[in-house]
């Protein structure tokens, strides 16, 4: 019997030491892991709610394992007399308890206004950055250099068709070859017959340079719209729904505790 006396007391005692050392250890965590601070920072203060949050369980684990000591030390006859509750630890335990969840029941609303707001500056960041290079693009398209660029280019690539034309076997090779888009193989077999068929593509072509460009920016703004969006509502939902889940549970636990503890005894 004795035996299991020391037993159950250092049992308690251990559950005591890890919860209040998991209690202590995280509050220092949130003391320093937010150094350097600067709350005016969205980022700064998305990424804290999300370590707080990630954090968020270790001081619960720290509350319920110091009531279960504290517990079988009553349940054993070992707890002593606590005249006053402010004297009692799972007191202040209780009382940590209802601040942290008030805590992460306005860090809610908080993470999410303030992931909308980098959102918002992300995509007006992206949307800028795409006129900023729709209107270099157009800046350049009007100069002689560029124009001289797009016309030697244009040569050179009509020499290299033509010379494929002058190669019947060449030719052929380049129309059967999977490799080659569609789009030349159509015009390599006009060109068999209409040599025209070679300045009709490349005119098309070059007339159709600031829509491509035009096109392939607009899909880029597009895809990182999308990623924005999507990074937002991961953010959103993982944090917010966490952070709301967390504060009800320091809430029930301390609005629990301190009601069982406000009761009268018999």
């Amino acid at each position: 019997m004795q035996t299991s006396k020391k037993r159950s007391s250092l049992a308690a005692l251990s559950l005591k030491t890890v919860g209040i050392i998991l209690i202590v250890s995280s509050l220092l965590d949130y003391i320093i892991l937010p150094i350097p601070y600067q709350p005016l920072d969205v980022a700064w203060r998305i990424s804290l709610a999300s370590t707080f949050v990630d954090r968020g369980i270790i001081p619960m684990i720290g509350i319920g394992l110091m009531f279960t000591g504290y517990k079988m030390d009553t349940d054993e006859g070992r707890g002593g007399s606590v005249t006053k509750k402010w004297q009692y630890l799972p007191f202040w335990g209780l009382v940590l308890s209802a601040a942290l969840g008030l805590f992460f029941l306005l860090l809610t609303p908080m993470h999410l206004n303030d992931v909308r707001s980098a959102s918002q500056e992300r995509l007006a960041s992206i949307e800028a950055e795409a006129r900023r290079v729709e209107s270099n693009f157009n800046a350049q398209l009007g100069t002689e250099e560029f124009q001289t660029q797009l016309e030697q280019q244009q040569v050179d690539a009509k020499a290299q068709f033509k010379s494929l034309l002058e190669n019947p076997d060449r030719l052929q090779a380049v129309i059967d070859s999977p490799d080659t888009p569609d789009e030349i193989k159509a015009v390599l077999e006009e060109a068999k017959t209409n040599p025209q068929a070679l300045d009709d593509f490349f005119e098309e072509r070059v007339a159709n340079i600031p829509e491509q460009v035009m096109g392939r920016v607009r899909e880029q703004q597009e895809t990182q719209t999308r990623q924005v969006g999507r990074e937002a509502g991961k953010s959103a939902i993982r944090v917010g729904l966490s952070s709301l889940l967390l504060a009800v549970g320091y809430i029930v636990i301390s609005w629990a505790g301190l009601k069982g503890m406000m009761r009268p005894r018999r």
